[in-house]
């Protein structure tokens, strides 16, 4: 998810608020389902969807802009689209998680094979452990 509001600033209306159980209602879907959830918030300057509405506890990785290896800048809602590291970055991460033995190549049924390289790409790369 990029830049999702998972969380609301408020309520204004019952339409509102069921809006948003159905958000959670399908990530509990998602999950229950095998895919893993990445949520990556813009930072700073993204003055739309602040940082804390990004957060999901039902993500298996929450994260910001600023803190992903290679990406170096707060990105602003819209940036984050098109932000040249940040693409790398997912594109990378995918391909990491394509299995070469299944004919045709395929994203990989593990879900922990496709945690491990998404953790690299968007925690632990750069670290010292």
């Amino acid at each position: 998810m990029l830049a999702t509001p998972n969380k609301p600033s408020l309520h204004p209306d019952l339409t509102f608020l069921n809006y948003y159980q159905s958000i959670i209602s399908n990530i509990k879907d998602l999950k229950n389902n095998g895919t893993t959830v990445i949520s990556i918030g813009g930072g700073p300057r993204d003055i739309l969807v602040p940082s804390f509405q990004t957060i999901d506890e039902r993500a298996d990785i929450n994260t910001l802009t600023t803190s992903i290896p290679g990406v170096w800048r707060s990105t602003d809602h819209l940036c984050l689209l098109w932000c040249k590291q940040l693409i790398l970055n997912i594109v990378r991460s995918l391909f990491d998680c394509v299995d070469t033995s299944q004919k045709p190549p395929a994203i990989t049924d593990n879900i922990e094979t496709r945690l491990k390289a998404f953790k690299w790409h968007f925690v632990q790369r750069g670290t010292k452990e």
